[in-house]
């Protein structure tokens, strides 16, 4: 199974933190909320235990049990700390992520946990539960209790969100759905909200679901803090420190989208066309079709993980290409090859591709990346590329000159090996060296197998004697 924990941090927009934050620190300790003036790892993991076998919660460092802000002395420490508990003392790992606060001149640590879909949870051989705002070790019955709920785990984003009311949503996108949907004929959808977000499959037993909340909330992040989206554009492609432009967007996805679409029509520079006969005048046209980019965009958006809390969507421009990744592994049954030619039509979130579909934005499930394919080769671009990558998918479009360097970089070495292996074979470097006579020593031969990792065409599994690479499709 995916390490999930091996994602890129959904941006932090602090104010908003500190804000709510604030608020909780007013409340009493509950059952989903939990102050600790100092880090204690056995504490800490019994009530992230607890909290994750129940309805999540949160738990906050440097907070005294009068609600007095205290503070944590070298904060960035104590959540590496946290960090490190919740990847390795529990079984199975819990969805939840740490994060820092600063309230005045105090840093506290905000841990956040989700409601845990892989129960029961257990730390150092035991199975925690809440009871009010204390932690306790779960009975006998209670254990039966948290078996059997797994036998029926709904899709993340079709469970409740029970705090989500519907003055909470963006009436104006509602309209502009319905709006689309009847325009496009694709649905008669009714003129009452309330009947339109039942038939969306948005409002389930009188209960919006995360759906809901993903795609018309008005202040979603302060909910779904992983919704947020980067976006930076680099000056230099060896240099990070060189941020032409740094932007973190939030709002539901049609304000994401929005917001991207600015960005990247603002920051993807200008190629200019040679001038014809029949054109005369030299054109400036954008280096990648912005159609093609709106799809892989729309793709990332309808398609990602948004179930954990360290993902999200980014957007990276570098001068000579361009990445968007998203959290989530690809689903069971879909390979990059599939994502290339079409024709699969199993998204992770159908109820998002449904609204999506209604408003016009995505054509047909299962055809973006085949009509991504074909803008690049009209522009007289390269194939895109999509790879999985740190827990998600990376989407990413090269320029001419981009492409050229890759093109030299698989070497007739490395273009002989990939021809006569299929995808799924599992090899060492041994291996590798073996099917290429050894006729490049073991340093060159692990240049290879780094430079096909990059490309795509490879994954690196395992540490030291016991790495070994699989075969990609290509």
């Amino acid at each position: 199974m995916p390490d999930k924990s091996d994602t890129t941090p959904a941006p932090n927009a602090d104010h908003t933190a500190a804000d709510e934050v604030r608020q909780l620190v007013k409340q009493a300790e509950g059952s989903s909320l939990e102050f600790k003036t100092q880090f204690n790892s056995q504490a800490i993991a019994s009530v992230v235990c607890a909290l994750a076998n129940d309805e999540g919660g949160r738990i906050i460092i440097g907070v005294e049990d009068d609600n007095h802000i205290v503070g944590v002395a070298d904060a960035e420490a104590v959540r590496s700390k946290v960090l490190n508990l919740l990847r390795t003392q529990l079984t199975p790992a819990p969805n939840a992520t740490a994060s820092l606060v600063t309230l005045g001149t105090h840093q506290v640590v905000l841990i956040e946990v989700a409601p845990g879909r892989d129960r029961p949870y257990i730390f150092n051989n035991t199975i925690y539960v809440r009871k009010g705002a204390s932690t306790q070790k779960a009975s006998r019955g209670e254990i039966v209790q948290l078996i059997n709920q797994l036998e029926e785990v709904p899709r993340w984003e079709a469970m409740p969100r029970l705090e989500l009311v519907s003055d909470d949503l963006d009436a104006s996108e509602l309209e502009a759905t319905r709006e689309a949907a009847n325009r496009q004929r694709f649905a008669a959808l009714p003129a009452d909200n309330h009947l339109l977000l039942e038939e969306l499959h948005l409002m389930r037993s009188g209960a919006l679901t995360n759906a809901a909340a993903v795609l018309f909330a008005q202040e979603v992040a302060r909910l779904l803090p992983q919704t947020r989206m980067r976006a930076v554009r680099y000056a230099s492609d060896a240099n990070k420190e060189e941020i032409a432009d740094n932007q973190f967007f939030s709002g539901h996805a049609f304000a994401l989208l929005q917001q991207a679409l600015n960005f990247l029509e603002r920051n993807i520079s200008l190629a200019a066309s040679v001038p014809t006969k029949e054109t005369i005048v030299r054109a400036d046209r954008p280096a990648y079709p912005i159609a093609a980019v709106r799809e892989a965009l729309l793709n990332a958006l309808v398609h990602r993980d948004y179930e954990h809390f360290e993902g999200g969507v980014m957007i990276t421009i570098y001068p000579e290409r361009l990445e968007i990744w998203n959290a989530g592994w690809l689903p069971e049954g879909v390979t990059v090859k599939s994502l290339r030619e079409g024709g699969v039509s199993q998204p992770r979130n159908p109820d998002l591709a449904y609204t999506f579909m209604l408003r016009g934005l995505v054509e047909r499930i299962g055809s973006g990346g085949p009509r991504i394919v074909s803008l690049c080769r009209q522009a007289g671009l390269p194939d895109p590329t999509w790879q999985q990558r740190a827990g998600g998918m990376l989407f990413t479009l090269s320029s001419k000159a981009e492409a050229g360097r890759s093109a030299e970089s698989l070497n007739e070495r490395i273009t002989k090996f990939l021809a006569g292996t299929k995808p799924g074979y599992k090899f060492t470097l041994a291996d590798y060296q073996q099917q290429t006579a050894s006729e490049v020593s073991e340093r060159r031969s692990r240049t290879d197998l780094t430079q096909m990792v990059e490309a795509g065409t490879v994954t690196k599994h395992g540490k030291g004697k016991a790495t070994y690479y699989l075969r990609m499709e290509s």
